[in-house]
């Protein structure tokens, strides 16, 4: 198949199109995986929840309406699948985000305490900083993915960039 949209994909997935079943799934299990990995403490347990999260979404496909985007609505089914099992791992070592996550940094902070710090930031204001910061998503897309409020969104976000700042800060110190 040429590169077709994901509206169009969707369609041919929803008429049994396993190619275009595939299509979506190489388009976004990178990016999944990655936003995952940022909550588990294991590869395994991230690629489980990927594999469910992308079994759940082509088994509800019928379900999407295309209110939000395709891959919106697949990260909201993502995170309903790792919050299910939040006290299994609550607490638990995280892994960190990649290099190629984080914009430039000044020459006196290290990466690594960038991912130590994000990785212990409350769960709320991790998932909103990534989503946002390193995802690209929209306060309102956020707000849509967590089911709170656009301001809740933003609240979160600023709480979790000031931790942070007082982290780094106190570092350098």
């Amino acid at each position: 198949m040429v590169d077709l949209d994901d509206n169009r994909l969707i369609e041919l997935a929803k008429e049994g199109s396993q190619s275009a079943y595939r299509m979506l799934y190489d388009r976004y299990v990178d990016d999944l995986f990655r936003f995952v990995a940022q909550f588990r403490p294991e590869r395994t347990e991230v690629a489980d929840i990927v594999q469910q999260a992308f079994i759940n979404c082509f088994t509800k496909l019928e379900l999407f309406q295309g209110k939000s985007s395709f891959k919106t609505w697949l990260f909201s089914i993502a995170i309903r699948e790792f919050q299910m099992d939040l006290r299994k791992w609550k607490g638990k070592e995280t892994e960190s985000i990649d290099d190629h996550e984080i914009p430039s940094l000044p020459g006196d902070i290290d990466l690594m305490s960038i991912k130590v710090y994000v990785s212990k930031l409350d769960e709320r204001k991790r998932m909103v900083f990534l989503l946002f910061e390193v995802e690209g998503y929209s306060h309102k897309e956020i707000s849509e993915l967590l089911e709170i409020q656009e301001s809740h969104s933003r609240t979160l976000l600023t709480r979790a960039k000031m931790e942070l700042k007082t982290h780094l800060t106190e570092k350098r110190l």
